[in-house]
């Protein structure tokens, strides 16, 4: 498996075989030319890699004109099978796969199923399917298999969303896809005028929203970050408690099957505090991992929680066990929790560090150790920033986006 490159891009995304986790130090990389699949010359930036579970598919969002169907104006949606280097404009209106016709908004903050076959998509497009009226950005669903898209953001009774929706996490089962919305309309009794986790079933096309309590109120403000396990069971995401001061972001675990939503432990300080706000939960396909972010000004750190035995790790420890001294970023994990991806600013993850740069690492929860892994093609540091780090759910690859021009 090769490391790639997509041509006439300022970001590059990059692919990184993890055959062996203790042999990660600087792998081969040569470059991804998309021949035949670029008909017009454009510079524009490519964003937020995602992969399905065997690293195969790879979805992002660019203004680059990979396709004769995309529109200059707008970020477009694409997709790319790596077996055999084919791009597909995934943002193409729907009703009008037989024209010329063009999405006519932006589309990005989009979610691989396992399979690579179904895209969870966000999109301000209006005409990606038919009686799309409400103005808002909408969760919609493209089946590459069938070429066919559905929205998602659409109430239990039919209703267009009366308001933006996005973020969406899909299970890894394919049922069900967790996202977030500012829309009050999907379900009802939502009236606590916040933005809220919804969970979509894909089988049934009904929409559950995971947040209240036992008497039927919501007790939980603004929530995001939603994060859903293989089968649907488990659901993390970020909230802040109605009756907090000063107001904190907390992280939440929501039971599908006994309907309880309960606060997970965040990590605490010597003085017994909490640290910071909570952000960017990634749960496990099996539910007994939680990764997420805590952030204590102007630095964050990465901890994981087990939800078995409630034992908290500090992740994002320097080499000596201080605490890191660089702001950490884009969090992902595999299927199983041993691997998490990350970006970070910290110089003191590894030794000789010496960049300044945002990088990205791989930690093993097996080895508890951390290596970084957007590296120079000969093993020295990189010569610009890396952003956007993400795994397979099978932990053979990583894929991220990078200024540096020393990678190939």
């Amino acid at each position: 498996m090769n490391l790639r490159f997509i041509k006439h891009a300022l970001f590059v995304f990059l692919f990184l075989p993890l055959s062996a986790f203790s042999e990660v130090s600087a792998p081969s990389i040569t470059t991804l030319k998309f021949e035949g699949h670029i008909p017009f010359s454009n510079t524009a930036d490519n964003y937020s890699p995602k992969l399905s579970a065997d690293g195969k598919i790879l979805a992002f969002h660019s203004k680059s004109l990979y396709s004769e169907r995309a529109n200059p104006i707008f970020y477009n949606s694409y997709i790319v099978d790596r077996t055999d280097d084919s791009i597909t404009l995934a943002s193409t209106p729907a009703i009008f796969f037989s024209n010329a016709e063009k999405a006519n908004g932006h589309s990005f903050g989009y979610e691989v199923s396992n399979d690579g076959d179904l895209i969870a998509i966000c999109s301000k497009a209006s005409n990606l399917v038919e009686d799309d009226n409400n103005n808002h950005m909408d969760l919609f669903t493209y089946r590459r298999s069938t070429n066919e898209f559905s929205r998602v953001s659409i109430s239990n009774n039919g209703q267009e969303g009366n308001g933006s929706s996005c973020n969406p996490s899909i299970s890894a089962n394919g049922r069900y896809i967790a996202f977030d919305s500012e829309a009050n309309n999907l379900v009802e009794n939502d009236d606590n005028n916040y933005r809220d986790i919804f969970i979509y079933d894909i089988q049934t096309s009904s929409i559950t929203l995971p947040n209240l309590s036992n008497d039927g109120s919501q007790t939980i403000n603004t929530q995001l970050g939603a994060s859903i396990s293989h089968d649907g069971k488990f659901t993390a995401f970020i909230a802040q408690p109605k009756i907090q001061s000063p107001p904190r972001d907390r992280i939440y675990l929501y039971n599908a099957d006994t309907k309880h939503t309960k606060q997970i432990s965040l990590s605490e300080l010597p003085n017994g505090s909490i640290a910071g706000n909570g952000a960017n939960p990634v749960i496990s396909d099996n539910a007994k991992y939680i990764y997420y972010r805590t952030q204590i000004n102007p630095l964050s750190d990465i901890y994981s929680f087990n939800t078995e035995t409630g034992e908290t790790k500090l992740i994002t420890k320097g080499i000596n066990g201080e605490p890191s001294n660089g702001y950490c970023g884009s969090l992902y994990v595999s299927a199983d929790g041993n691997y998490a991806v990350f970006t970070s600013y910290a110089s003191n993850l590894v030794a000789n560090d010496n960049n300044n740069f945002n990088d990205a690492f791989i930690f093993s929860a097996k080895t508890e150790t951390i290596k970084k892994v957007s590296i120079g093609s000969d093993g020295t540091d990189t010569n610009n920033h890396t952003y956007y780090a993400t795994i397979s759910a099978d932990g053979s690859t990583i894929a991220f986006q990078s200024l540096a021009s020393n990678i190939i």
